[in-house]
C-alpha cells in the first residue's frame, strides 16, 4: 500500500490551450464508463493521458485528479491529484509535451516521505514556503516569521534560532516535555523549489 501524496496544480497558458485541456477533463469526469478499465475510476491520470493520444502503459499515472475548477475571467485551471508515493512528473511532463503554450504549476506534499516540494519558483500560485503538520491541524506561512509567531503562541515556548531546524529542535523539546499527552506530534518544513 502506498503513501498518499496530495499535489495541488495550477495550469498556465494560452486561453485556447487551457480551455481545451480542462474540456477534456470535464468530458472524462463525465463519461458513464471509465475511458480505460482501472481501479480510479474516470478521473484516473491514464485516462486523461489516453485522451490526449498517449500511451498509459508509457507515462507513470497511479493516481487520480479531483477538485478540478476552471476560472473563466483569468483562465486558470487548478485541479488537486492524489497519486502514489509523489508528484506524477512523468504525468505533468507528459501534458506539457501535448500542448506548446501550457505550464503545470504545482505544490506537493508526501508527509510519510518528508516530500514537500514546488515548481512554482516566483510564488505565482503558490505563496506559501513553510508547512507544519501537527496533532490537531496542518497550517501554512509565507515567510517564517509568521511560522514562529503562529508556533511561539501555540507551544508557549521561545524560539530564539528562527531555522527549519532551529523550529523543529523547538518542537521536539516541546514534544519531550509533555510525552505524557498522547498522539502529540509536530513536523514543520519548508517546501524544496525544485526546477523542472
Amino acid at each position: 500500500m502506498p503513501n498518499w501524496c496530495t499535489t495541488e496544480y495550477y495550469v498556465v497558458g494560452s486561453k485556447k490551450e487551457v480551455l481545451d485541456l480542462n474540456k477534456k477533463m470535464e468530458k472524462l469526469e463525465n463519461r458513464k464508463e471509465s475511458l480505460v478499465k482501472n481501479s480510479f475510476g474516470n478521473t484516473w491520470l491514464g485516462n486523461l493521458v489516453e485522451s490526449l493520444g498517449g500511451d498509459w502503459e508509457k507515462v507513470y499515472c497511479r493516481g487520480q485528479w479531483m477538485c478540478r475548477v476552471y476560472n473563466k475571467e483569468n483562465n486558470s485551471l487548478t485541479f488537486t491529484t492524489e497519486t502514489a508515493w509523489r508528484e506524477m512528473n512523468e504525468w505533468r511532463k507528459f501534458i506539457e509535451s501535448y500542448y506548446t503554450t501550457i505550464k503545470l504549476l504545482y505544490v506537493t506534499e508526501e508527509p510519510g516521505c518528508g516530500i514537500y516540494q514546488t515548481n512554482d519558483l516566483g510564488g505565482v500560485f503558490f505563496k506559501d514556503k513553510y508547512v507544519l503538520d501537527y496533532t490537531e491541524d496542518v497550517e501554512y506561512f509565507e515567510i517564517i516569521d509568521q511560522a514562529v509567531e503562529f508556533i511561539e503562541e501555540l507551544i508557549g515556548l521561545k524560539i530564539e534560532d528562527k531555522t527549519v531546524n532551529g523550529i523543529q529542535e523547538k518542537l521536539d523539546e516541546y514534544v519531550e516535555k509533555n510525552e505524557d499527552e498522547e498522539d502529540l506530534f509536530f513536523s514543520f518544513h519548508e517546501f524544496e523549489e525544485v526546477d523542472d
